[in-house]
């Protein structure tokens, strides 16, 4: 007796919108959330009212009617009741599924909320590591680089063995100046001697010379006869 309760439910719209249950091949266009309700509350209106007209209907008649009249009536409400009650209960149906998946969609906003925090935060973590490897790989260019500087330069040993040899001639041509300086010094010594010298010579040689003028100048001049 209910099956045919699934023909009512399933052509809701088309009773309120033509008075026919017909359902049709063609595709009703979309309704938003608010018309969908609408429609659905005015059908069940519209089965509660069959069943009181039909309970009405028997009441009414149920004293003037026959046994086989009152069966049909009977037989026709509990029709009308039994659309209704599964009606209700596959709106009850619907509204616990509602409730299920509202609570699932509550669990999985609030998972996919915490992975993203958690994807916040990786990419936080992800950012400082790709800084830091890019710094790291900056400096091992840099070391790169200056390795490459210092294998063009002779090693430490040959820099060694180098840098004796520059202080031994180095030992050497110092050396050879203090040597040279103290010749320096001893040839002034000896030049400065021999000006000394000569300087003597010469104002011995000029005494010599002034002596005989002198004693000329002594002499006295023969007179006159």
């Amino acid at each position: 007796v209910v099956t045919p309760s699934a023909h009512i439910d399933i052509c809701d719209t088309a009773v309120l919108q033509g008075g026919s249950s017909r359902v049709t091949g063609k595709q009703r266009p979309a309704m938003d959330d608010e018309q969908i309700v609408s429609n659905r509350l005015q059908a069940r209106e519209q089965q509660l009212k069959v069943v009181a007209r039909s309970f009405a209907q028997l009441a009414a008649g149920l004293e003037t009617m026959g046994a086989e009249e009152a069966a049909r009536s009977v037989n026709s409400l509990h029709k009308a009741l039994a659309q209704y009650e599964f009606a209700a209960s596959k709106a009850a149906s619907m509204v616990s599924t509602s409730v299920a998946q509202a609570a699932e969609y509550d669990d999985t906003c609030r998972s996919v909320d915490a992975e993203m925090q958690r994807m916040q935060i990786d990419i936080v973590g992800l950012r400082a590591a790709l800084v830091d490897a890019r710094t790291q790989r900056n400096h091992k260019e840099q070391c790169a680089a200056l390795e490459r500087v210092i294998n063009e330069l002779p090693s430490r040993a040959q820099m060694s063995t180098e840098i004796g040899e520059l202080e031994s001639e180095l030992g050497e041509l110092t050396y050879e100046g203090d040597e040279l300086s103290r010749r320096l010094e001893v040839r002034r010594l000896q030049f400065g001697t021999l000006l000394h010298a000569l300087n003597g010579l010469q104002y011995q040689l000029g005494s010599e010379e002034a002596e005989p003028l002198a004693e000329q100048a002594e002499e006295p001049e023969p007179m006159a006869d």
